[in-house]
């Protein structure tokens, strides 16, 4: 069997991104229900998969996903403002802090960004320049409006 080699380029692989998670919600008799939650069917990411790709590499090209964590009544790493554990041993630090401390509480948060700020964002700016522009248009128009009186009027 001969195998001929194509330099046509490869074609991009779509991959589907499917996830269930179960997050706990009290019924009305107030037993813990676990209700899932589900992933968007269309979030997927576009790969050529002779790029060569690493776990890592990959999972830099896929949609930002933040992991942070805290432990609670701890100086070095706050609920209000919970580190990153993704770069640099951070998670090793998390880990350690909790070893060496009394404290028996925390949590890991795991967070994506969602497109739709992205659009509420634009959107506001959008707003906020449009009212700058429809401001200053209503300072210059008083002053073009008495001048304009000023001279039919004498």
């Amino acid at each position: 069997m001969t195998r001929v080699l194509s330099l046509a380029p490869s074609p991009d692989f779509i991959c589907n991104i499917l996830f269930v998670l179960f997050v706990p919600k009290k019924n009305k008799k107030g037993t813990t229900m676990w209700v899932p939650v589900k992933s968007n069917p269309d979030l997927l990411i576009v790969f050529n998969s002779r790029n060569n790709y690493t776990l890592a590499n990959f999972q830099s090209a896929s949609p930002t996903i933040d992991w942070s964590a805290y432990i609670l009544k701890h100086h070095n790493w706050p609920k209000c403002s919970p580190k990153s554990i993704t770069q640099n041993g951070s998670f090793a630090k998390w880990l350690g802090n909790i070893d060496a401390g009394t404290q028996t509480k925390g949590g890991i948060i795991i967070s994506m960004y969602n497109p739709k700020d992205k659009f509420s964002q634009a959107h506001k700016e959008d707003f906020v320049a449009r009212t700058l522009r429809q401001l200053a248009a209503c300072r210059e128009e008083p002053l073009n409006a008495r001048a304009l009186q000023g001279s039919t009027s004498g």
